[in-house]
């Protein structure tokens, strides 16, 4: 372990085992390796405050099974939202157990669940990564009163998270392990991932694609399809399989990033921006009994019409029973 007192030199460089890999933010092409050699990337989350971006985690997701990283999804702050978003946090842990991924709920203000993540990561080198905001700095120093990493504030205006962590760090865990902390993460591009290959990588897909009358098989619209008939009942959840398809068909990797903001006022569920990624929401939404009653707003800069007719038409039989309004708006994203 170097430090300031114990300088080294680099001789030699050994090949990676893994890595996590990205695209770059900036408008050039390069990728921009985020970490080598962990033995775990704990992929850090909120149900709200700041609200999950589905989309943005399955992307992570697909890279760590493309480079051989295992990950574990840990969800922060659970005693925020444990009551408040009960059947959320539910399906949660269903979809993304029933993906084959392990799926932790701790809190770095209460101290649950810490125990448990410091022991997953003793004797490990593990990466700490996530948007801006769902406590990955917090956490850290709940694991180990003795780091100082700098911890900040969610914006009142906009509930997400400002940029506290600038820069990657190793952190030595006084129990064991290294932690590298990642600056909140705004976009995850794919790298060097074929179309016809993202499927291998969404493991409830691969298991289920074994059916398929076709191979290879886009899961698109191909006859005797078995990941779309797993997806028709349920056995695929269809947010998973709406991130696949936005992965497969986005020429503009930026748009993912755009998304939607989700509001909750009394009887309204209201979206401020409008693509392909609500509608694997709303088709969620549709199977939790208490937002069946709710009336849904999309409010969008688009053309309301061709955003209705897009959004509808993609619709699970469930959703469509809902009460949705479409409304031109615009939308303020600084």
């Amino acid at each position: 372990y170097v430090t300031s007192e114990n300088a080294a030199v680099i001789t030699s460089v050994e090949p990676r085992r893994n890595y996590l890999i990205r695209k770059s933010t900036n408008l050039s092409r390069q990728s921009h390796i985020i970490a080598a050699n962990l033995d775990r990337a704990f992929i850090i989350a909120t149900i709200d405050y700041p609200e999950i971006k589905l989309p943005f985690l399955d992307r992570i997701l697909v890279t760590c099974e493309v480079y051989n990283v295992p990950v574990t999804i840990v969800l922060n702050k659970v005693d925020l939202y444990r009551e408040s978003h009960k059947e959320m946090l539910e399906a949660f842990h269903e979809i993304y157990e029933g993906a084959g991924y392990p799926v932790m709920e701790v809190s770095a203000l209460t101290g649950e669940g810490i125990d448990a993540l410091r022991d997953a990561c003793k004797g490990n080198v593990s990466l700490f990564s996530g948007v801006s905001g769902v406590g990955k700095s917090s956490l850290i120093k709940a694991l180990d009163p003795s780091l100082d990493p700098r911890v900040g504030e969610i914006s009142d205006v906009h509930l997400q998270g400002k940029h506290t962590t600038t820069f990657y760090e190793m952190y030595a865990l006084s129990s064991g392990g290294f932690i590298v902390d990642t600056p909140g993460l705004r976009g995850f591009g794919l790298v060097d991932l074929k179309k016809e290959e993202i499927a291998l990588y969404f493991p409830e897909m691969l298991k289920a694609s074994e059916g398929c009358r076709f191979t290879p098989c886009t899961h698109t619209h191909e006859p005797g399809c078995a990941v779309r008939r797993a997806v028709e009942e349920h056995l695929i959840s269809e947010s998973r399989y709406t991130s696949y398809l936005s992965m497969l068909e986005d020429k503009n990797e930026e748009k993912y990033r755009k998304g939607f903001v989700r509001y909750w006022f009394n009887d309204h569920v209201v979206f401020l921006g409008a693509n392909e990624v609500i509608i694997g929401m709303i088709d969620h939404l549709a199977t939790i009994e208490k937002f069946r009653k709710k009336k849904f707003v999309v409010l969008t800069s688009d053309d309301c019409e061709k955003v209705r007719d897009n959004i509808t038409s993609h619709l699970s039989e469930e959703a469509k029973k809902l009460k949705i309004t479409f409304l031109f708006g615009e939308r303020n994203n600084d």
